[in-house]
């Protein structure tokens, strides 16, 4: 009763996540809008411009909304949600995780 803020407990399970489908995107290289045709297995997306042809690693991230939960208002669609920025990272080492889990803490403001 008197804290009115619900704690949140750490999550029991490991975060899995996947998407198939479609990912429309532009290369930071050369500005070509491309599409690209996603399944379960693939990790890889390449841009299609001629002289271009580079090659990116694609991932998740998966924001947690828990604060937002219990605060008696509804939730706001992000403002980039029709076509939002992505981050870029130079420093891929091969074999490593292309996907990555922010917990609350991490979060920028």
């Amino acid at each position: 009763m008197g804290n009115s803020r619900v704690e949140l407990a750490a999550p029991k399970f490991t975060l899995r996540a996947r998407f198939t489908g479609v990912v429309d995107w532009t290369c930071p290289w050369c500005g070509h809008l491309n599409r690209y045709r996603v399944d379960r297995t693939g990790w890889r997306i390449r841009c299609k411009a001629k002289p271009c042809r580079r090659w990116f690693g694609y991932g998740l991230v998966l924001h947690s909304l828990s604060p937002l939960q219990h605060s008696g208002r509804g939730s706001m669609p992000p403002p980039d949600i029709t076509f939002p920025l992505a981050e870029l990272n130079l420093d891929y080492q091969r074999g490593a995780p292309v996907h990555r889990l922010m917990l609350e803490e991490e979060q920028p403001a």
